[in-house]
């Protein structure tokens, strides 16, 4: 679990918060398969020919590069599994 967890209490508080986090693994867990989907879908429409056929497809192009950082930022900070990483 990333520190960022819990960065906002105080030192008595963080061990009872990191239960809680802890103990939501499934929703977790399920949150991460749904942000999957997402990315899926956009590596799919990333491989269609016709994207090219839109009028500003870079900025299309664009556009989903950030969304899926945004969502490999998501999954990073919800994977439980990967200790304290910088």
């Amino acid at each position: 679990m990333i520190s960022e967890w819990t960065s906002h209490l105080k030192e008595e508080e963080k061990e009872r918060f990191r239960d809680t986090v802890r103990n939501s693994r499934h929703v977790l867990e399920r949150l991460e398969q749904m942000l999957d989907g997402l990315e899926s879908g956009i590596d799919r429409m990333e491989l269609d020919p016709r994207i090219y056929d839109t009028p500003n497809w870079e900025m299309r192009i664009a556009h989903d590069n950030g969304f899926k950082q945004c969502l490999r930022k998501i999954k990073l900070i919800i994977d439980l599994d990967q200790g304290e990483k910088k």
